[in-house]
């Protein structure tokens, strides 16, 4: 549960049944506090139960109700009786509690370089994330990985220019036959969190499916099992830590233009928890992983030159002049000096 969620909390109620209440303790209902656990103020909604008269006999009401907006992930409520303390055996009783959400909006601002850090709890007990990465990297068996839809989606990220810019000065067009190749990494908020320690994950600066496979695996059998693979096997939508696609382009680049290849890559955004039944651990997390059903987009750009290429395309070539001295003596480029006084010269045809 997200903070800023909406939460309906329903449960029913009714007076003690022990037999050593009395009568005046049932008869006018028993009343609890129903308290948000939170920093700052929250509402804490004090419920009285109906009366009975019969000492030891249930009298229940159904569909108790309590509204709250989540203010961080994962709240706590207690139930407390506001009866005497020295009536412990005599409370009110409480049961079927249950829990509805309406999601917060998925924030999709938050960059994939910066995720949100995760959580771990062992129960309801905050616990470090470490703790729980470790349990479950520990066998390959160790966790179960939930993926959560209501805060994963697709989308596309901000495009990139690859290869290389083209600029045609000529007065024809151009066509310009080029191999581009794209990698696209995976972030997930495990491996920041360790990098934010100071003690990265081995070998650093690699996605989590390197660094700790046996987790990796378990993650990507959750993602099958939630994209409708419930025996989590071989399928057409993988979870894909990274990935590096090569395309023949043949760009046409107009006279006068400059022009230049984007990609905007597609990618997954993966929440969910690893729970480890056994030791009660839950790990949240979420990865962010190119997409395996979701194509790339390719652009080709163009545009007119600039001021500065102009001037580029309109400069003398760069070569120096080559001199001919084969040419007749009124087109020579350098001027022979003439021969010292009294000294013969004579001219040999180096190519007969």
């Amino acid at each position: 549960m997200r903070a800023g969620s909406g939460v309906t909390l329903t449960w029913d109620d009714s007076p003690g049944v022990d037999r050593r209440c009395t009568p005046e303790q049932v008869k006018d209902g028993q009343t609890y506090n129903v308290s948000l656990i939170t920093t700052g103020p929250a509402p804490d909604p004090v419920v009285t139960t109906k009366g009975t008269d019969t000492v030891g006999t249930a009298n229940w009401t159904s569909g108790r109700v309590f509204e709250f907006t989540a203010t961080e992930d994962n709240p706590m409520v207690s139930f407390d009786s506001a009866e005497q303390r020295n009536s412990l055996s005599c409370g009110p009783l409480i049961t079927n509690v249950a829990a509805k959400q309406t999601p917060a909006p998925v924030d999709q601002k938050v960059r994939k370089e910066q995720l949100p850090g995760p959580k771990a709890y062992r129960g309801n007990d905050p616990l470090e994330p470490g703790v729980a990465v470790d349990d479950c990297e520990g066998s390959p068996t160790n966790c179960v990985f939930t993926a959560d839809s209501r805060y994963s989606y697709q989308y596309y990220g901000q495009t990139r220019i690859v290869g290389e810019v083209y600029i045609n000065c000529t007065r024809n067009a151009v066509v310009d036959d080029r191999r581009m190749e794209n990698t696209e990494p995976s972030y997930d908020n495990l491996t920041q969190y360790y990098a934010l320690k100071g003690a990265p994950l081995v070998p650093s600066r690699s996605d989590i499916s390197q660094s700790r496979p046996n987790l990796a695996a378990q993650a990507a059998a959750g993602f099958s099992t939630a994209g409708g693979n419930s025996a989590a096997v071989n399928t057409s939508n993988p979870l894909t830590w990274s990935r590096t696609t090569t395309k023949q382009l043949n760009p046409t680049i107009q006279p006068g233009e400059m022009s230049w290849i984007e990609v905007q890559p597609a990618r997954e955004r993966v929440a969910g928890s690893f729970t480890n039944a056994r030791n009660k651990y839950r790990l949240d997390a979420v990865f962010d992983v190119p997409s395996a059903s979701l194509p790339d987009r390719y652009y080709q750009r163009s545009g007119p030159l600039t001021e500065t290429e102009l001037q580029r395309c309109g400069s003398a070539r760069p070569t120096a002049g080559t001199p001919d001295n084969g040419a007749g003596t009124d087109k020579r480029l350098l001027t022979l000096d003439a021969p010292p006084p009294g000294v013969p010269t004579r001219s040999v045809l180096l190519t007969p």
